[in-house]
């Protein structure tokens, strides 16, 4: 007796998952059509540093492969710039706009105080030595201040 009661819950129970288990196994076949592995092509890294020049390569070690390296290189590349020019003294300052104010000299508007000085000199007007000394010194040419004349923004 205790027998048929189980299989008509086999059977129930079969009944109910055999109409459950269709769905799934088309869910399941779907699903597995679309879920295949993609495979994409690798990129190429470039280690090289865009940054730095060919010549400027070292041999390859261990240590230059550090970030912190590359950023040391990088800083020690840039602080290797020239120094500043050295300041006007105010004896220089002065010596430079007595000369601006010297129409001895010629016109001083929309040339540099260099070009005035060469310009003074061919037609020997005797200009000071002093300018010159003053104006050549190196990086002042790269000075706005120093290389105008107080007329220029006019």
């Amino acid at each position: 007796m205790k027998m048929p009661p189980k299989k008509q819950q086999k059977t129930t129970h079969k009944a109910s998952s055999s109409t459950a288990v269709t769905p799934k196994k088309q869910v399941q076949s779907s699903i597995t059509a679309y879920a295949t592995p993609v495979s994409f092509p690798k990129r190429k890294v470039d280690d090289r540093d865009p940054f730095s020049d060919e010549s400027d390569q070292e041999e390859p070690s261990v240590e230059a492969r550090s970030p912190s390296r590359r950023v040391a290189k990088r800083i020690s590349l840039i602080s290797n710039k020239a120094p500043p020019p050295p300041p006007l003294t105010p004896e220089e300052k002065d010596i430079l706009r007595k000369f601006d104010l010297d129409t001895k000299f010629g016109p001083n508007i929309g040339i540099t105080r260099l070009e005035r000085w060469e310009r003074a000199k061919k037609f020997s007007l005797n200009p000071p030595e002093d300018i010159h000394d003053i104006l050549t010194v190196e990086g002042r040419q790269d000075v706005k201040e120093i290389r105008e004349s107080i007329w220029h923004e006019l």
